[in-house]
């Protein structure tokens, strides 16, 4: 959520990794944690009974609940998110995840073609312990993308492809034009499947998680009086269900998204996926979740990503990443817009050629060439899609509405 902490936060959780095997549940709020430990029947706000945990990350922990008013404003099944007391103290300053959510939410843009394919906020509300306030926020309850239609190294099919990638850029477009919202982290753990049937998909997930944690022991690990849950993800499919083509998607976790007239973050993206900008330090704007989602689309096709960034002796991940970017994507640095980039000289010479100098990369084409996984035809047409997502100059790149009138999103 806030990269200049995560290098410290982990480096704290490493040390009681033994102890809680999800969220540090030791750490406290100077440790930049301060995580909320319910139990499963815990009551948030005396509206949401909890009955399974989801998953955790740095920031935060996520609840399937139930709505247990009698007069149901939203639907019955929730997932509570509920974020730990360092980053609930934060909100508003270094992160503004209830803003964006807010801003999304703002007036009613349900007819907006991708206003489905967003997250809607249905609550937030404070509770407290002994760290200190904890906001909450509410959705409706989503499937598992990540655990079900797209397990890592799985190859997704085109048709599949294509309907993730029109789904997406429906949200993007959404977000960029209408909200004016970078979502930021465009990665498959923050996609989202609707649930057709939400009671039937529940209740099977109740009954499975029930089978699994009476085969694992429950409550306080062992050195510490802290409940602990473990987490299961919501898998919206069940044995012999055939995953296709038809399932909706929404985007999720805007912990580190901007507004784009707001503040930003030095850092963001996952290091794989980060875009030049980023890197280099020119500032950035939608077009960095234009980036990802090329790259996005071609780990659904190979199953891998098709940056590795490495560290060396002498040089860090970053400066790898963006020594093959060129090569890659086919494309070169705009001397006079790298130049204006805070980290110049960190990556570049004073004429614009790389400090780090790497041989034989592969383009685009090759690499998906050495996966097989296209006729020559088809890798043709994906690759003239792709390809002018991952221009270099950001300015380059098309937006969100633009690819979604490309031949290759519309056949």
């Amino acid at each position: 959520m806030f990269p200049r902490f995560a290098r410290r936060f982990f480096n704290k959780a490493a040390k009681v990794v033994q102890t809680f095997p999800e969220e540090p549940l030791g750490l406290s709020v100077a440790e930049l944690a301060g995580f909320y430990a319910p139990s499963l029947t815990s009551t948030l706000n005396e509206m949401y009974t909890l009955i399974g945990k989801l998953g955790w990350g740095i920031h935060s922990s996520v609840w399937l609940a139930r709505d247990i008013r009698q007069q149901h404003i939203h639907q019955r099944y929730v997932a509570a998110k509920i974020l730990s007391t360092h980053a609930s103290e934060v909100q508003g300053k270094l992160a503004h995840e209830l803003d964006v959510l807010r801003r999304i939410n703002k007036n009613d843009a349900k007819t907006y073609p991708g206003r489905k394919h967003v997250a809607t906020l249905l609550d937030d509300f404070t509770i407290a312990d002994h760290h200190g306030p904890h906001l909450c926020l509410v959705f409706e309850a989503l499937g598992d993308f990540k655990g079900s239609v797209y397990p890592s190294g799985t190859r997704l099919p085109l048709a599949a492809i294509k309907s993730i990638a029109r789904q997406l850029l429906l949200a993007l477009d959404f977000l960029h034009r209408d909200r004016k919202i970078v979502h930021t982290d465009l990665k498959p753990e923050n996609l989202l499947l609707s649930l057709p049937d939400a009671e039937q998909v529940i209740q099977r997930y109740l009954a499975e998680v029930s089978t699994l944690e009476s085969s694992t022991s429950a409550g306080a690990m062992s050195g510490s009086s802290i409940p602990v849950v473990l987490s299961h993800p919501l898998i919206p499919f069940g044995p012999g269900d055939t995953v296709s083509a038809n399932f909706e998607i929404q985007l999720a976790d805007f912990g580190t998204a901007a507004m784009v007239d707001g503040q930003h973050a030095d850092t963001i993206q996952p290091v794989a996926l980060r875009a030049p900008e980023v890197i280099i330090g020119t500032g950035w704007g939608t077009s960095v979740d234009i980036w990802s989602l090329g790259w996005l689309l071609f780990e659904f096709l190979t199953g891998a990503w098709l940056f590795q960034p490495l560290g060396g002796a002498t040089w860090s991940p970053e400066a790898f990443h963006l020594a093959h970017m060129p090569g890659v994507t086919g494309d070169e640095f705009d001397l006079s817009y790298i130049r204006q980039g805070k980290n110049f000289e960190r990556y570049f010479t004073p004429e614009g050629l790389m400090n780090l100098k790497v041989r034989g990369v592969a383009d685009l084409d090759s690499a998906l060439t050495s996966y097989n996984v296209l006729d020559d035809v088809e890798k043709q047409r994906f690759v003239e899609f792709v390809r002018p997502m991952l221009r270099l100059k950001p300015s380059d790149r098309p937006t969100a509405a633009e690819l979604l009138k490309h031949e290759w999103i519309k056949a």
